[in-house]
């Protein structure tokens, strides 16, 4: 097939006036409708409003509060990130203003300020996915650093199995501390709903077998466990759960008054 470049210039742009549209809401409100997306699938909420120069695009907040859903806002604005954002929204000429997102433009210019605008949204909200999936990947190295940190080397075994049950390797503790009472002290690190079930699996086996002990559970981030999974713990008696790695504070007192770290 040849490619005729006029022919292709007219298709592509029947296809991108088609797959963009003006909505007027209930409440007046003009919304452009466009394929730019977040990864759940929720289009971006670009408002239409009149300026001096001519129109504006905004997002009235959405992009930062979306942010906020998936992250602390206050830990995720650092100076570092703050700085590329002022870098992002320069090169793309988007303002911000209390959390708003916009641009303004003149009407003649309102399809490049268009994907100016998509592109600043994308590249923000990708700083706050790149870093969940970076902290997702170190997740267990992050853990056993912090616990080395803490706790003398000699007072912990990584995976631990215990010697009082047969087939220990397949019900092997990610961390073994000798407790308070002469109980064991068991730490999980649990990066996602899968490792939550599997954990369970082992605590209740462990239980069976009569193993005196008491459990921490240490979430990579305990509002993505599936709600069964969650359930499935929760039945274990003498467990801890700690939301998330960044709650250091609350996982050292736990350790401490367990174990006397």
């Amino acid at each position: 097939m040849e490619l005729i470049p006029e022919i292709l210039k007219r298709q592509l742009c029947e296809q991108i006036c088609a797959s963009i549209r003006v909505e007027k809401r209930i409440d007046g409100e003009l919304m452009l409708e466009t394929d730019f997306g977040f990864p759940d699938g929720d289009q971006y909420p670009i408002y239409l409003s009149n300026t001096q120069e001519g129109i504006r695009l905004s997002d009235k907040g959405d992009t930062f509060m979306r942010i906020s859903y998936e992250r602390d806002l206050d830990r995720f604005l650092t100076n570092n990130r703050i700085l590329l954002i002022d870098q992002i929204l320069g090169e793309e000429q988007v303002c911000q203003d209390k959390g708003e997102l916009f641009i303004n433009s003149q009407i003649e210019n309102l399809a490049h300020a268009l994907f100016q605008y998509g592109r600043a949204i994308t590249r923000i909200y990708n700083l706050a996915i790149q870093k969940q999936s970076r902290s997702r990947n170190t997740f267990y190295n992050d853990l056993r650093k912090f616990i080395l940190k803490k706790i003398n080397k000699n007072h912990v075994e990584i995976n631990y199995c215990a010697p009082e049950i047969q087939e220990s390797r397949a019900y092997s503790v990610d961390y073994r501390f000798r407790g308070k009472d002469a109980n064991h002290l068991f730490l999980f690190g649990i990066l996602n709903s899968d490792k939550a079930n599997i954990t369970a699996l082992k605590l209740h086996y462990l239980i069976k077998k009569n193993v005196n002990f008491d459990t921490i559970l240490v979430f990579h981030n305990k509002s993505e466990i599936d709600s069964n999974a969650l359930t499935r713990l929760s039945d274990v008696d003498g467990k801890t759960m700690v939301p998330s790695l960044n709650s250091g504070m609350q996982l050292l007192q736990e350790m401490e008054s367990k174990i006397g770290a």
